[in-house]
């Protein structure tokens, strides 16, 4: 009898940048990270069976790192928002921001803000950062070198055409206000809901 995981990856992301978290899952599958560690609600096999704030949630408490691939889109989202306060709540649990272009230091705001260092899917080190981070918390036996090299070429590949394609929305300074209020306003909700639990 197979038991499901408890722990997980957990990859936040809104729904128009799902090709990225496809491209660093399927990295990851690359890399020898044994697929039932990761959730993510839009990928194949993870998708969420009745509730998305039950399951997700749950899946939340019990990771063990937390992925955001942070857009403006993503910051656009009161929903993705939530999922951010929660990860920075359980500061126990590793989180790792993956920026894309549009994303620096400069624009990130609410919980997961300037404080947090943002990785990126084109730079090799950062790459690297995100697979040792995950093999050494799940103890995942490191793979061959010559195998995480290619996989890290193959995903920076994918990304940059991606990227080079990619349209990006350009309301983002109209609507930060209001999306601040509602994240605070969401985000105390759901941190009383943790804490009940």
């Amino acid at each position: 009898m197979e038991c499901e995981l408890e722990s997980v990856v957990f990859i936040s992301h809104r729904s128009m940048d799902k090709e990225i978290a496809d491209m660093l899952f399927d990295f990851l599958i690359g890399t020898g990270i044994p697929r039932e560690y990761m959730f993510c609600s839009s990928l194949p096999g993870n998708d969420v069976d009745e509730r998305i704030n039950t399951e997700v949630k749950s899946k939340l408490k019990n990771s063990s790192i937390n992925i955001a691939i942070l857009s403006l889109e993503y910051y656009q989202s009161a929903y993705c928002l939530n999922e951010a306060g929660i990860m920075w709540f359980c500061d126990k649990v590793l989180v790792i921001p993956i920026a894309l272009p549009e994303v620096s230091e400069k624009n990130m705001y609410g919980f997961l803000n300037s404080e947090y260092k943002i990785r990126r899917l084109n730079n090799d080190g950062d790459i690297s950062y995100i697979y040792d981070s995950i093999r050494n918390v799940f103890e995942v036996k490191q793979c061959k070198a010559s195998i995480v090299t290619a996989e890290i070429s193959k995903l920076k590949n994918r990304y940059e055409t991606y990227i080079s394609k990619r349209i990006i929305s350009h309301n983002y300074e109209k609507s930060q206000d209001i999306l601040i209020f509602h994240l605070m306003m969401k985000q105390l909700y759901y941190i009383t809901l943790l804490r009940e639990k």
